[in-house]
């Protein structure tokens, strides 16, 4: 029931809080990392002290549990939101230090995620992220076939592709932060680059992306660019229906919301003519 799911939601969450404040100083450790040897480079040395800069970064376990520490933090921070738990500040400060986290890990490896086609020890395993929608309600049926399609498509992504993603659905998770404080240009920049990074690696009629479109609706409807906000729900529509057909309730959510923007263009443009 719910109650059992809350309560399974907040152990998982206390769970991996535990796991990444455990090791939440290698974020610092790296960036210290990264100064030690900006800083010997400016001095004319090479950057290759023992133990710290390219040494510290050249460690693919170190690189792999950077990433894990990334994806923890990425959903800690979700299942705190989803639980009411985290407010927007602090939201926006856990994505961003995941995001940070990422961008410094480097993938080595053309391999595919498990070994396949790559050396293991050069490899950075990226486990999942959550990401979340503009409209969290979700039905369990509905939740199933997400993850059915999700886990088909990302199944075999080189390891680069599953480190993008990665990057990619953190970034739709800063953007809905910024979505909910009205931060409505800042919120459309973070999906941007999320919807770019999941067409070039899932394609253009995967559900993640389909999400991404709606999300940069809702921040295009804020700032309103009523035409612009009714493309984008036109996209995510075109992929949402094409997989659950129009009589879907996603689908169904989604036509309404182009009849919103679509009525708000035309009040728009009628105070225009009275004025």
């Amino acid at each position: 029931g719910c109650s059992d799911g809350g309560t399974a939601a907040a152990a998982a969450a206390a769970a991996a809080a535990a796991a990444a404040a455990s090791y939440a100083s290698l974020g610092k450790d790296r960036n210290d990392e990264d100064d030690d040897q900006a800083a010997q480079a400016q001095a004319g040395g090479d950057g290759s002290g023992t133990g710290g800069g390219a040494a510290g970064r050249n460690d693919p376990h170190r690189e792999a549990l950077l990433a894990s520490v990334a994806t923890s933090v990425n959903n800690v921070c979700y299942a705190r939101q989803r639980m009411g738990l985290a407010g927007p500040d602090e939201a926006l400060h856990a994505y961003q230090s995941s995001l940070d986290m990422k961008r410094r890990v480097q993938v080595r490896t053309a391999g595919t995620i498990g070994g396949k086609g790559g050396n293991d020890d050069g490899q950075v395993l990226v486990a999942s992220d959550n990401q979340s929608h503009g409209d969290t309600t979700r039905g369990d049926d509905d939740k199933q076939k997400t993850k059915t399609n999700t886990y088909t498509a990302n199944n075999n992504l080189t390891d680069q592709q599953q480190h993008d993603l990665s990057v990619a659905k953190t970034l739709n998770n800063i953007g809905t932060v910024h979505l909910s404080t009205a931060a409505y240009p800042s919120a459309l920049a973070s999906f941007r680059e999320s919807c770019h990074l999941m067409l070039t690696i899932l394609g253009p009629d995967h559900v993640d992306v389909s999400t991404v479109h709606s999300n940069a609706a809702d921040a295009l409807l804020g700032m309103k660019r009523y035409g612009e906000a009714t493309e984008e729900y036109g996209r995510a529509l075109k992929i949402r229906a094409g997989r659950s057909g129009m009589d879907h309730r996603k689908s169904q959510r989604l036509l309404g919301k182009i009849r919103v923007a679509a009525h708000a263009a035309q009040s728009a443009q009628t105070r225009e003519a009275e004025e």
